[in-house]
């Protein structure tokens, strides 16, 4: 309740400035990813940006409750209320209508990828432990006994006659959002390249996609101690371990042989396998 009564408050600061634009820059920044793949990691870095401030504001296009898809006109609603200096997340599924909308309202954007077994094991255990606002959330915690019948779950789906809504196996949920990654406009992130120790360069090109886009000349070094400065895993509530490949210590026989078959070609089209054989 106190987490949504400071957003609230944020919303209403952000109603206000929406009538004082004359002081705003005319650009927007948006934080984009695929769900557990470092959302608020991303944020985090890309709040020291100049003239950007963070009110909160979330865009999905199927938010966890009520685990419904957004149309596009509700979608365009949303797009069209960031106001000028607004740095905004969001998981949005790719489409070449959203890309139009983000690009006529100057919207810098960035998305954030990960290892999809690292999703899927990242999600088993926030959708038990960490949430109970998401709808999957009863399945999890109530009709799943162990962890290993978790992480099954997030990687084969969950049955209809359980869960009274769609929820489709990972490969199914990832693949809306990869049409980001091959838009040149826009600067795609491995979320393993920014917990790596050798970060600086990631962070050094969202500097430089920052400049290009505002046609600002910030200091590299200089923002780049900003950016990596104001990470504080203790400010995400959805901040687990955050370590790449984490599921090596977990992933069963069973969880690997099923993961291979549903969304193997996956791994390989993401670059973090070449082949099926791990």
């Amino acid at each position: 309740m106190i987490r949504k009564g400071v957003s609230l408050t944020k919303q209403a600061t952000r109603f206000l400035r929406r009538h004082l634009r004359s002081s705003s820059p005319h650009y927007s920044v948006l934080c984009n990813s695929i769900p557990k793949s470092g959302t608020h990691l991303l944020v985090q870095l890309l709040e020291p940006l100049p003239r950007v401030k963070n009110y909160d504001t979330f865009i999905a296009s199927l938010p966890p409750r009520p685990y419904r898809f957004r149309d596009d006109k509700f979608i365009h609603r949303q797009i069209n209320r960031i106001i000028p200096g607004e740095l905004a997340s969001a998981h949005l599924f790719h489409k070449n209508i959203y890309r139009n909308w983000l690009s006529e309202k100057r919207i810098i954007h960035y998305f954030i990828y990960r290892d999809p077994r690292d999703i899927a094991l990242s999600e088993a255990m926030y959708l038990t432990y960490m949430t109970r606002w998401h709808k999957a959330h009863n399945y999890y915690r109530h009709y799943s006994k162990t962890d290993d019948e978790r992480i099954t779950a997030s990687i084969e789906g969950m049955p209809d006659k359980l869960t009274c809504f769609k929820y489709e196996n990972i490969r199914r949920r990832i693949e809306p959002f990869l049409g980001w990654l091959e838009d040149n406009d826009i600067c795609a992130i491995r979320f393993e390249n920014l917990v790596a120790r050798q970060s600086e360069s990631t962070i050094a090109r969202m500097i430089d996609h920052f400049n290009q886009c505002t046609a600002l000349e910030l200091d590299r070094n200089e923002y780049i101690a900003k950016l990596r400065g104001n990470v504080d895993a203790r400010k995400s509530r959805t901040f687990r371990a955050g370590r790449p490949g984490s599921w090596r210590e977990v992933f069963s026989m069973e969880h690997k042989e099923m993961f291979k078959e549903i969304a193997g070609d996956l791994l390989i089209q993401l670059g973090y396998e070449t082949t099926n054989d791990w």
